[in-house]
């Protein structure tokens, strides 16, 4: 019930003013909504305001073949139905001494591209500490003490387990793994390029394909070499680098960053054109004026959301049909 404040003022004014006000207040909200414009086409992902996106869920993943348990969040795609075949999966890989965590936000931003984003804690890392030895005892993993070795197990274990993951996930119709995208930062970085050239490397059985599903990497600060492991042989493999498309993100204030990422940009320009129309192979090569790197650069300006467009553009809206992977009996 309204309370009149001030006195001597005559009923029929007053309503007069009230009403005046309520009319101003719904044009200043009305005004905003008749001007609003939906975003124009292939200015990138969005999903519409009033959905809402699924919780992530702390998953851990199948023992990998040296017996690490592995564990990992997952963000579903908020694709619902016939439409999640569609949803692009993404593969977040984390530096050293990393974990899940440092990517939050870009994976919140690619789940509102509609994809569905698994974030591995890699061996040594968070959660994943712990190995069962082939006589049964439990190690735990010190990572101070990783080697080569540890991260080639990465490229040959956790990030198989990761795929083993969205396979199933693909199976049961709520993704498609041949849309498969994977992120890394400084060692992911070095890890997700050898395990996509790894992902090609699989040649086609007469049963179907079981590999090849990578569509695009994007790399913030990638290191040619990381403690013995060297991107060289993929990162000069042309005819595994111009079926992708790449990203590549640096700060340009570093030691020796710039002039990795620079290396790296000059090796995939002689397969990859970086002027390509959507869903053909692209290289975006970018220099961001800061002395940060790796998942720090992600809270810089709107690049969380600029690589959720670019793999929107790449593989989102690309043509790889959703196919049933099972194994057949």
């Amino acid at each position: 019930m309204v309370h009149l404040a001030f006195a001597g003022v005559k009923r029929a004014a007053w309503l007069g003013d009230l009403a005046f006000c309520l009319i101003a207040l719904g044009l200043s909200i009305a005004v905003p909504h008749a001007n609003a414009q939906a975003p124009a086409a292939g200015n990138g992902p969005a999903v519409a305001p009033s959905k809402r996106l699924p919780p992530p869920q702390n998953v851990g993943l199948k023992p990998t073949a040296d017996g690490v348990q592995l564990a990992a969040v997952f963000y579903p795609s908020p694709l619902e139905k016939e439409q999640a075949k569609d949803a692009v999966p993404v593969i977040l890989l984390h530096q050293l001494k990393g974990s899940h965590a440092d990517f939050d936000n870009l994976a919140v931003e690619l789940q509102k591209a509609n994809c569905a984003v698994l974030v591995p804690d890699l061996r040594g890392h968070g959660q994943s500490t712990k190995r069962v030895m082939s006589d049964g005892k439990e190690k735990t993993i010190d990572p101070a003490l990783l080697n080569k070795q540890d991260f080639e197990a990465m490229i040959q274990y956790d990030l198989e387990a990761c795929k083993s993951f969205l396979m199933e996930k693909n199976n049961a119709k709520q993704l498609n793994i041949d849309k498969l995208c994977v992120i890394g930062a400084e060692m992911g970085a070095a890890l997700a390029v050898d395990w996509a050239e790894r992902d090609w490397s699989w040649p086609a059985l007469t049963t179907g394909k079981q590999g090849q599903d990578v569509k695009a990497v994007v790399l913030l600060s990638p290191t040619w070499s990381f403690k013995g492991l060297t991107i060289t042989p993929a990162a000069t493999n042309r005819d595994f680098t111009g079926k992708l498309s790449w990203m590549v993100v640096v700060g340009d204030q570093g030691f020796k960053e710039p002039g990795e990422a620079k290396r790296l940009k000059q090796a995939l320009e002689h397969a990859v054109p970086a002027n390509a129309s959507a869903g053909n192979p692209k290289l975006d090569y970018r220099e961001i004026k800061t002395s940060l790197q790796g998942t720090k650069l992600l809270g810089i300006g709107n690049l969380a959301s600029e690589i959720a467009k670019f793999i929107d553009q790449q593989v989102g809206k690309s043509n790889h049909p959703w196919t049933d992977r099972k194994s057949p009996i």
